[in-house]
C-alpha cells in the first residue's frame, strides 16, 4: 500500500510540474505587441531610415530569449520592408519591454505600397500591415519558432488622429472640395 501511494504521489507531482510547464509555454507563446512609437530619422530621395518602438509583454513567470528574426512587412500585399535579426536580446518575465528598432526603406523596393498607404491615411482609415517570417525564441532552454503567415497587426485606426493632424486635415478638406471624397 505504501508503494502504492508513493507511486500515486510521485505521479502527481510530475504531472502537476507538467500542466505548469505547459501553461508557462502557452502564456509566453500567448504574446502581445503593438507599435508605440514611429519616428522618421532621415529622409532622402533614395529613402527613408525609420525608428519604430515596439512594446513587447511577455504574459509567462519565465524570461524568453529572442534569438533571432526574420520577418517582411507588407501593407496590402505590398513589401514595404524587411526586418532580419541575429542579434539574441532577453524579455523579462511578467513584464512588457519596448523594442526600438531601426530601419531603412528603399523607395523603389516600397513605391507600390505608398499610394494605398497615403489614400488610407487621408481616408483615415485603420492602417494594417501584414507579417510575413518568423521569430525563434529559447523558453526553459527550449528552442521554439514562432511562424507569421500573412498575419493582419493594426498598426493604426487613424494615423491623423493620433498623430495630432485629424482637425487641420479636416479644415484642409473644407478649403480643397476635391479631397473630400
Amino acid at each position: 500500500m505504501r508503494k502504492f501511494l508513493f507511486i500515486v504521489g510521485i505521479s502527481g507531482i510530475v504531472g502537476s510540474l507538467y500542466w505548469y510547464f505547459k501553461k508557462q509555454l502557452e502564456l509566453a507563446l500567448q504574446y502581445e505587441y503593438s507599435v508605440k512609437d514611429f519616428k522618421i530619422k532621415e529622409l532622402t530621395t533614395e529613402g527613408t531610415e525609420i525608428e519604430a518602438t515596439v512594446k513587447l509583454v511577455n504574459k509567462s513567470a519565465f524570461e524568453i530569449i529572442v534569438l533571432n528574426y526574420d520577418l517582411e512587412i507588407a501593407y496590402k500585399g505590398n513589401q514595404v520592408v524587411r526586418l532580419i535579426s541575429s542579434k539574441d536580446f532577453l524579455i523579462p518575465a511578467d513584464t512588457s519591454f519596448d523594442l526600438v528598432a531601426s530601419v531603412k526603406i528603399d523607395f523603389d523596393e516600397s513605391k507600390k505600397a505608398l499610394l494605398p498607404f497615403a489614400l488610407s491615411v487621408l481616408q483615415q482609415k485603420p492602417i494594417k500591415v501584414e507579417l510575413t517570417g518568423f521569430v525563434k525564441v529559447e523558453f526553459i532552454g527550449l528552442e521554439h519558432t514562432i511562424k507569421f503567415d500573412n498575419e493582419t497587426v493594426e498598426y493604426s485606426s487613424n494615423i491623423l488622429k493620433e498623430y495630432g493632424l485629424a482637425d487641420d486635415f479636416e479644415k484642409l478638406k473644407q478649403k480643397i472640395p476635391f479631397i473630400k471624397k
